[in-house]
């Protein structure tokens, strides 16, 4: 028996025509499988934290750095209104943003979140929204959501040091105006 015995054959003997475009929906649908495997991975092994929720705020989607950052796990987010990672007034300032920029692609900002621990820290948020191909409604919003803690602290530094030297310029300043008051 050869492989054209193994076929499950048609009554009008069609079913070598239908082998091809078989096996091409199989080779798209196989290489459509790996490209969603590398998205995922790739979404997982970001820096930032990355969370998606639905329009009602749920949570969806988290990646590694969001468990690590917060300080939760997957299954202790997963389902639940994003708003255990906000403070109080921040989070209705983000509901607000969102609502006001429903007919805009994204927006950005700078909030403070809250770790699973209580302490809080300052975030750039980047949030997208998530589109159905068929409607263009509004279906989900991607957050990302980058700890600057450090990049805080530097502009604080920075803005201390700027200080610093603009009392000393000024005091270079009086101090060359007395001298040349002295020399006249």
């Amino acid at each position: 028996a050869g492989a054209y015995d193994y076929f499950v054959k048609s009554s009008n003997k069609d079913h070598l025509k239908l082998l091809s475009p078989t096996l091409e929906n199989a080779i798209k649908y196989r290489e459509n499988e790996e490209k969603i495997r590398i998205l995922s991975r790739a979404l997982m092994s970001i820096n930032d934290a990355v969370y998606i929720t639905d329009l009602n705020d749920n949570l969806i989607y988290v990646n590694n750095s969001f468990t690590k950052i917060y300080g939760y796990s997957f299954q202790e987010v997963i389902g639940k209104n994003s708003h255990f990672i906000w403070n109080d007034g921040e989070y209705s300032a983000y509901k607000n943003l969102l609502n006001s920029e429903k007919h805009h692609q994204k927006f950005e900002g700078e909030f403070t979140n809250c770790r699973k621990d209580g302490t809080t820290f300052p975030i750039s948020l980047s949030v997208s929204h998530i589109k159905d191909s068929f409607s263009d409604s509004i279906i989900a919003y991607v957050c990302i959501a980058r700890d600057i803690t450090e990049n805080k602290k530097i502009r604080e530094e920075l803005k201390k040091y700027s200080e610093e030297l603009k009392k000393y310029s000024q005091g270079l300043e009086i101090k060359v105006d007395e001298q040349s008051k002295k020399l006249e």
